[in-house]
């Protein structure tokens, strides 16, 4: 059993941190990207592009229009790998929200553990956790 000091310290430690990653987790869901976003509208504009060039290219007819077909291939290029950057990111941001609720989570039943070990035989003022949920304080009481 550890001292009294020793499980404060840590319980303050483990709060600290679930503080951080809360603190993070919510700039991630307030900018919404805590969810898959759609890039469909770029998709489909870059399908409506691969009609065009098809066309172009397609018809000898067209073929005054050569240095328009490569500067329209260019284009849907950059604005492919631009919508592959950003399903990219997003992927990365709902990944890291989604490890920050299990660590939010992990860190939460660590506190529990420290406080509930903290808290036996304490009553009232004594006992971790009383400024987070004001009913503990009347905990031990009774």
């Amino acid at each position: 059993m550890a001292s009294d000091a020793v499980l404060k310290s840590q319980y303050d430690s483990l709060k600290a941190k679930r503080n951080k990653y809360i603190k993070v987790r919510d700039g991630i869901k307030n900018c919404n990207l805590d969810h898959k976003r759609s890039t469909s509208e770029m998709d489909e504009y870059i399908e409506y592009a691969n009609g065009i060039i098809d066309k172009i290219d397609g018809h000898a007819g067209y073929a005054y229009l050569d240095t328009a077909s490569s500067k329209l291939k260019t284009n849907r290029d950059k604005l492919q790998d631009y919508v592959d950057f950003v399903n990219d990111s997003n992927a990365s941001f709902v990944d890291l929200y989604n490890e920050l609720v299990a660590q939010i989570a992990t860190l939460n039943s660590q506190m529990e553990s420290v406080k509930a070990e903290y808290n036996k035989g304490k009553k009232g003022g004594e006992r971790l956790g009383i400024e987070e949920n004001w009913l503990e304080l009347g905990k031990g009481w009774f």
